[in-house]
């Protein structure tokens, strides 16, 4: 890619600065990090001066590098860029959508409802997921909402408004009023939801996460700690992420 990082310490961190691009990695050691109101902190530092902080932790770089080098060129805008209007729209199946999940996004497949596909001579170059749409009382009778659950192009492919067709497409068919998505704070600053009509809402708190340490396989607990990923057993490690950042799409 023509990178040459330039590595520094900087409060017990590992930063990766790109010369000449408002980019820098943070490399985080699954053994011996700060915690991550810290990372919090940092990163929120650094996008008060207009530079993106990734925070790339060691399983992620150790299982995803391809995914990790592929995001890291899409920033970069080394992309090959083809426009969304010479793709044509197809309903692909969900084991489809989660190879291709594997193959290009960095947290990997997820189940969703809706499956669709930007292709270009018969080649897939973007994939959507939603999910079906679900009512929401508290926002009045009738009132829809959905989610974009994962949204991925193919390695060194930029679909110049693809993602924004896609919602179009979902929008046509399903019709709800609002389409909901998370944007990742380890690898996003959530530019590309806003440029494709979506508009901010909140911010998460960091997330706990448990990490074995074997396979590299990260647990997220939804309601109390299961057994198997209790701290006591030395084969899991509890890690974190940053945090999300809630977007809304308003058809």
């Amino acid at each position: 890619m023509g990178i040459e990082p330039q590595e520094m310490e900087k409060h017990n961190c590992q930063l990766l600065f790109i010369p000449g691009q408002n980019l820098i990695m943070n490399l985080i050691s699954i053994s011996d990090h700060p915690g991550p109101e810290y990372l919090c902190t940092l990163q929120q530092e650094y996008q008060l001066k207009d530079i993106l902080l990734l925070q790339l932790w060691e399983d992620v770089w150790l299982t995803k590098s391809g995914q990790v080098m592929g995001r890291i060129k899409s920033i970069l805008g080394l992309n090959e860029r083809v426009h969304g209007r010479k793709t044509h729209l197809e309903k692909i199946t969900g084991t489809q959508a989660a190879l291709f999940m594997d193959l290009y996004h960095i947290q990997g497949k997820a189940k969703g409802r809706y499956n669709y596909a930007l292709c270009n001579k018969g080649e897939i170059l973007a994939v959507a997921i939603f999910s079906h749409k679900r009512r929401m009382k508290d926002k009045g009778a009738g009132y829809t909402s959905a989610e974009l659950i994962r949204f991925a192009s193919k390695d060194g492919i930029t679909v110049i408004g693809g993602l924004t067709k896609l919602l179009q497409h979902y929008v046509k068919e399903q019709k709800p009023d609002d389409i909901m998505s998370y944007a990742d704070r380890d690898w996003s600053a959530g530019k590309g939801y806003v440029s494709s009509g979506f508009e901010y809402v909140s911010q998460t708190p960091a997330l706990t996460i448990y990490l074995d340490t074997h396979s590299f396989e990260r647990f997220v607990p939804r309601s109390g700690v299961p057994g198997h990923l209790d701290t006591g057993n030395v084969q899991y490690q509890t890690i974190f992420n940053t945090g999300s950042l809630k977007y809304i799409y308003y058809p």
